[in-house]
């Protein structure tokens, strides 16, 4: 058989074509990925405030002692963090005892806003301790 020089370099621009358009579909994918990837790092930041944010506050409130019920409170953290807010209920718990004073505390951290508002939630219990009869002499 006899191959002819005008088929082996339209083979060529083939092989060529064939080249460009697997190299191009693995740099889409390439980008896909990178900017995927952007995208979780800056989410994962945005929980990283949060979850700082409210162990703080939590924290803060923990550190003041027995919180009464109820109460329900909703602000917007200072700057830098104004992007920030958070709400917060605190609710009677039915005692085990009529001494015991148990009160429920969820704090809930928000941020973004419109339908990609995201929030994260912290729950404790905080009871009140009976005053030290040794402490008060």
């Amino acid at each position: 058989m006899i191959f002819s020089r005008h088929s082996k370099s339209g083979s060529i621009l083939v092989e060529a074509l064939l080249t460009i358009v697997i190299l191009s579909v693995g740099l889409v994918y390439i980008i896909q990925a990178l900017t995927s990837s952007l995208r979780t790092v800056s989410l994962t930041k945005d929980y990283s405030t949060a979850v700082a944010l409210s162990e703080n506050k939590m924290f803060d409130l923990l550190r003041k002692g027995f919180i009464k019920a109820p109460l329900e409170e909703t602000k917007n953290f200072s700057k830098p963090y104004d992007g920030y807010r958070y709400r917060l209920d605190v609710k009677k718990v039915s005692p085990a005892s009529a001494e015991e004073k148990r009160n429920t505390i969820v704090l809930q951290v928000f941020w973004g806003s419109g339908s990609k508002e995201r929030n994260i939630s912290l729950t404790t219990y905080l009871l009140e301790m009976p005053d030290d009869p040794l402490r008060q002499q």
